[in-house]
């Protein structure tokens, strides 16, 4: 989970949130790291490639923290462990 979690962190400042100096699990996108719908969208994007596993529409929205997120991939990563 660990790995995941500093894969998000840094797709996160690296494409979207280059201003932003942390970035923490509890964060929301839409409030806390006010992403719009295409940055939400293009995040997702960013990590379905870099991961390779899809993201299904209602499995983490823009309302759902970091940590969400990171949880989402962690179990996807874990059934598809030789990818991640």
């Amino acid at each position: 989970m660990e790995r995941i979690n500093e894969i998000v962190a840094r797709t996160l400042k690296s494409k979207l949130l280059s201003r932003r100096k942390d970035i923490r699990p509890e964060f929301n996108f839409a409030d806390d790291l006010e992403l719009s719908d295409l940055e939400f969208s293009m995040l997702l994007f960013y990590l379905e490639s870099a991961l390779k596993v899809q993201i299904g529409d209602r499995e983490v929205e823009i309302d759902s923290t970091v940590k969400d997120l990171v949880e989402c991939l962690t179990v996807k990563c874990n059934a598809f462990a030789p990818v991640c």
